[in-house]
């Protein structure tokens, strides 16, 4: 399995809503996504079927807006809503949480 090192996001502007995204980054196939409210996780690329066929370099531009993730070159052109990103790691979380049980 090859490494590769993280890719920190830009932030472009900030809300004021809980789920507000204040950290993000892509490391070795994943977001790793942090909320204002402290919630916290991390989410496969595979997840989004749009970034099937995105590279590791197509990530570099990857940033985080008032409305969430986006990830816009000349080769792709992907957005992601911070709700449905805090619902998803939510869920995952969740699902964590009950395998353990």
């Amino acid at each position: 399995m090859t490494t590769h090192p993280a890719i920190e996001t830009n932030i472009v502007e900030r809300t004021s809503d809980h789920w507000e995204i204040v950290n993000a980054r892509y490391e070795n196939s994943e977001f790793y996504i942090e909320f204002k409210d402290g919630t916290q996780g991390k989410l496969a690329v595979t997840q989004f079927s749009a970034l099937a066929n995105a590279t590791e370099a197509d990530f570099e531009d990857l940033q985080v807006s008032p409305c969430g993730l986006i990830l816009e070159n000349d080769s792709i052109e992907w957005d992601y809503a911070e709700a449905g990103l805090y619902q998803l790691i939510v869920n995952s979380n969740s699902d964590s949480n009950s395998e353990m049980d």
